[in-house]
């Protein structure tokens, strides 16, 4: 997919969750993809924020390199946290 169709898609997909106060998984069987989605969180930032996207701040990254314990860790962050207390809006696993 090119990346600024993914970078499009993102920003409407985080816009809207975040107007929502809703929270998202991605779900890819390719880690390609999901170093893809990573490198566009990078170029922008949060909806109605200035911030740019960073990594267990903002968002999760969960795939085979994940020790269960930083897994367990960061499921239980996502579900414990609201994404106006945390800034968290996603989450996304191979």
């Amino acid at each position: 997919m090119h990346s600024s169709i993914l970078d499009y898609i993102l920003y409407i997909l985080c816009d809207g969750s975040i107007q929502k106060k809703e929270k998202v998984l991605v779900f890819s069987q390719s880690l390609g993809t999901l170093t893809l989605i990573e490198e566009c969180l990078a170029k922008c930032t949060v909806p109605n924020t200035a911030q740019i996207w960073k990594k267990n701040v903002h968002y999760f990254r969960l795939d085979g390199d994940t020790s269960p314990t930083e897994r367990g860790d960061m499921i239980n962050k996502f579900n414990r946290e609201t994404p106006e207390s945390s800034g968290n809006t996603m989450g996304w696993s191979k």
